[in-house]
């Protein structure tokens, strides 16, 4: 596997900064209670694991998106051939014209435009 834009995954290093910081946002805390009886009483496995939880997720999100953003990709190798060719146009008109039944094939009357495919077939059968 090969990375398009590989200078990114240099951001990476950069995630253990952020974790300290958000550890230490957590810490200081948002909110002030004039009294913390109230919280105390509440014991929820969220309220434990949540935040943690929350910062983990985040962390990998991050993480994730830091490594999309290099463009993982998986190729199978490329090669150019160089090789010379002749490009051959064939126009037909298929006009009303085409439709004149003034030709003979096989014995039975057929227009112009049968004929035309017939040529053209057996052309493309010889190359």
């Amino acid at each position: 596997m090969r990375f398009a834009t590989p200078w990114l995954l240099l951001l990476l290093a950069l995630l253990p900064v952020w974790w300290w910081r958000q550890r230490m946002a957590g810490r200081r805390g948002g909110l002030k209670f004039s009294s913390l009886s109230a919280a105390q009483g509440e014991g929820s496995v969220w309220a434990r694991f949540g935040p943690v939880t929350l910062l983990v997720l985040r962390g990998m999100a991050l993480t994730l998106l830091i490594v999309a953003l290099a463009r993982p990709q998986l190729g199978r190798s490329e090669s150019k051939l160089r090789t010379e060719g002749i490009d051959i146009v064939l126009a037909v008109d298929v006009s009303g014209s085409m439709q004149a039944l003034d030709f003979k094939l096989d014995g039975k009357q057929v227009d112009r435009l049968t004929v035309v495919k017939k040529v053209v077939r057996e052309f493309i059968k010889a190359r």
